[in-house]
């Protein structure tokens, strides 16, 4: 798959929002990350992506995220990904 430019193509390439509500609108599987930034700043956003079992939501199921974004984005669509949820106030 190509590149993604922009966090708006990470979140589609990526299929976020098969699970998650971002920017008002996705599923409901997973946390609503439309305020996340309102709880995480740009490094634990970052972490929980890498890292999905490091903190568990309460009333949301385990293990459901992928646990190989790390393997499957690129630095750059990474970080894209984490500035952009940092940025979501709600």
């Amino acid at each position: 798959p190509a590149l993604a430019t922009t966090p708006e193509e990470v979140i589609e390439k990526f299929a976020c929002r098969m699970c998650h509500s971002v920017a008002g609108s996705g599923g409901e599987v997973g946390p609503n990350l439309s305020a996340v930034g309102t709880r995480r700043d740009v490094e634990s956003i970052r972490g929980k992506i890498l890292d999905p079992m490091s903190s568990v939501v309460d009333g949301f199921p385990a293990g459901v995220m992928p646990q190989d974004f790390g393997d499957r984005m690129t630095g750059k669509e990474l970080d894209m990904l984490a500035r952009f949820l940092a940025e979501q106030k709600g």
